[in-house]
């Protein structure tokens, strides 16, 4: 319920009601397409006022539309769209862009479309000069269906030309329906897109229709058509393109998108064909391309000699656009391989170059001869690559620290003398060695390693990048770098090198002693020449500020003792005494740790002002530190003579 209080009197009180529709709901697989949608506002008014504020309270202003594509097979192109305001009735069309994917299932999709708007759900008076209005805002979401419609959709299984002879030959298309949809009564128009090749029933046409009837869902269709080709255009790929007529299940008649694709002619006098073609060319290798030809031919040849030709600037061979190989004589039937030096532009990507290949000989009646020129694809593999898996780091602020992964050769060559090189724009983070040797590795081939990192003080926790690249050699052994892998490290925050707890740190007001303290080492490696420091302040006093421990190793623990005093006016409480550490790494390094802070315990029940225990342990404690100190400058004067 709403309450307005006095005086203020409601003039106007309502609320927009919005619909969602989609007038236009069909579309079918593979289409790019704008739905319409409508906004519906049935306003609400639960108290009456002027036609003005009747209007304000039922219009919906800022009124934004998104559509979500929930589970139907679509995408959709188009984000937010701001609609304005929407009075009463019914908005203009609202346009959203979607893309159907290709194999999308017929059938009733549902799509949620969310409105969202903002009202006036009140104008209230106090005054005449003082109206007051109230409002909110508002997300509606509503689905709306959407029909993908069953559709045919086409593919050419096989296109070929030939056998060609004097010019003319057939031309073959087997033509399938992998859509959900029968195309009925179909109609397939071929196209070229080549000057030099026409439809000779058509009279030299470079267009050509056949009706084919019904291609029902999953079928197929074989259609030939009598072709011409121009003189001298055996050897190249002429590029065609093909479209379908047909009638829908409505009994419309549609367009099919067109197909495109290319034939290659051949000759019934053609004497060579090649059989294979491999070739371990990368786009950043160069290699050799291989051909396997076979001499179809009843007769051997003589003197023979394979021509080859790029037709794409980016393929050459040693530098050149042509090449030749020696062959010599030819049996009948037999096959002959052919290598090429090969490369390609920088610029180059994955797909077919074409070669056109032929071979120059001399026949049985020693006549020079030609063959019909052959054209193939030549698909070079895709760029190498490498991975980095299994990165493990173990990283503190201010210590030293391992980076272990393995390299993994994601190929599609075999690599030589690999090297991991350590790249890194971080300040705070360094490689004690920047390369690390991998060697040989196979394609799929792994190896691990390991970077010793140091990590400075200033360095901030949290995850830090930094970049691997791999240096090595191809099987010509031509040096290359691969692009750099980025690594994410983990820094933890800065680990504390010692642990101190008290062993006896209790005293009375006015008493003095012995304060006793275990230290432990809890770095991972040994620590020596570790000077312990008190900082005592009121109503603490030291006579004795300073301990010595010569060697400390990892996880090892001794205790430590200081001479310290309280003032007869100290309060039975604990106090904080001050602590640090200065010490020298294995690497020879000396540091100064973080302070660390000590209870110290007054208690006035203490005896006589003074613990037993200090009492008893300030001649030990004594003791101990001389003959420590003593043996320690021993053992370092004996070093001294030794190294003499």
């Amino acid at each position: 319920m709403l309450i307005i209080p006095a005086p203020v009197l409601a003039s106007a009180q309502g609320n927009p009601s919005i619909s969602v529709f989609l007038p236009e709901d069909r579309v079918s697989p593979g289409d790019e397409t704008t739905l319409s949608f409508s906004i519906l506002n049935a306003g609400e008014i639960s108290v009456g006022g002027g036609a003005s504020a009747e209007a304000r309270v039922t219009t919906a202003r800022d009124v934004k539309l998104t559509l979500f594509p929930g589970e139907a097979p679509i995408q959709v192109l188009t984000g937010t769209v701001p609609i304005g305001n929407v009075a009463e009735g019914e908005s203009d069309p609202v346009p959203v862009k979607i893309s159907v994917n290709e194999n999308a299932a017929p059938g009733t999709y549902s799509l949620p479309v969310e409105i969202e708007y903002v009202y006036t759900f009140i104008i209230a008076t106090g005054d005449v000069d003082s109206p007051g209005h109230y409002q909110r805002t508002k997300t509606v979401t509503q689905n709306v269906n959407l029909i993908v419609e069953p559709q045919p959709s086409f593919e050419i299984d096989q296109i070929t030309l030939g056998p060609v002879l004097d010019g003319y030959g057939p031309l073959d298309i087997v033509l399938s329906n992998d859509g959900s949809e029968t195309a009925t009564a179909a109609t397939i128009t071929l196209t070229s897109e080549s000057s030099q090749l026409t439809f000779s029933g058509a009279h030299g046409s470079q267009s050509v229709s056949a009706f084919v009837g019904d291609i029902p869902s999953g079928g197929s269709q074989s259609i030939q058509f009598e072709a011409q080709l121009a003189k001298g255009s055996m050897g190249i790929v002429h590029p065609v393109s093909l479209s379908i007529s047909y009638t829908d299940e409505f009994g419309e008649t549609q367009q099919s998108k067109s197909i495109k694709s290319g034939v290659s002619p051949v000759s019934d006098s053609g004497r060579f064909s090649v059989i294979s073609n491999p070739t371990n060319l990368s786009l950043d290798q160069a290699a050799d391309i291989s051909f396997t030809i076979n001499n179809d031919g009843e007769d051997a040849i003589f003197d023979a000699r394979v021509f080859i030709q790029s037709t794409d600037p980016k393929l050459s061979f040693g530098g050149s656009h042509t090449a030749e190989y020696v062959v010599g004589n030819w049996p009948s039937s037999a096959s002959k391989i052919v290598s090429f030096k090969s490369s390609l532009a920088e610029d180059s990507n994955v797909r077919p170059y074409p070669v056109i290949v032929e071979v120059i000989y001399k026949s049985s009646n020693n006549s020079d001869r030609t063959s019909y020129p052959v054209t193939v694809g030549v698909t070079p593999l895709g760029e190498q690559s490498f991975s980095i898996t299994d990165v493990s780091t173990k990283l503190s602020v201010g210590s030293e620290g391992d980076l272990s992964a393995t390299l993994v050769n994601d190929g599609p060559q075999s690599v030589e003398n690999a090297v991991i090189v350590f790249t890194s724009d971080l300040q705070t983070i360094s490689s004690l060695e920047e390369e690390y040797a991998v060697g040989s590795l196979s394609t799929g081939d792994s190896k691990s390693f390991k970077f010793s990192l140091d990590v400075s003080e200033s360095a901030d926790e949290g995850q830090r990048q930094i970049s691997l690249s791999i240096r090595y050699r191809d099987s010509d052994g031509k040096s290359h770098v691969s692009d750099p892998i980025d690594v994410i490290l983990t820094v933890s925050p800065e680990l504390d090198v010692f642990e101190v707890s008290p062993v006896s740190s209790t005293f009375s007001p006015g008493g003095n002693g012995l304060l006793v303290l275990q230290v432990t080492n809890v770095d991972d490696e040994t620590l020596t020449d570790i000077s312990a420091k008190v900082f005592p302040e009121s109503p603490i006093t030291a006579g004795d500020d300073t301990a010595f421990i010569p060697k400390l190793s990892a996880g090892e623990s001794t205790e430590i003792v200081f001479d310290i005093s309280l003032s007869p006016a100290a309060l039975d409480k604990i106090y904080p005494l001050d602590l640090d550490f200065q010490y020298d790494t294995n690497s020879g390094e000396t540091l100064l740790s973080d302070t660390y802070q000590v209870p110290v315990e007054v208690d006035s029940a203490t005896n006589g002002g003074q613990s037993a225990i200090s009492t008893f342990l300030l001649p030990v404690g004594i003791l101990i530190v001389i003959v420590a100190g003593g043996v320690y400058f021993y053992r370092r004067r004996q070093n001294s003579q030794v190294e003499k």
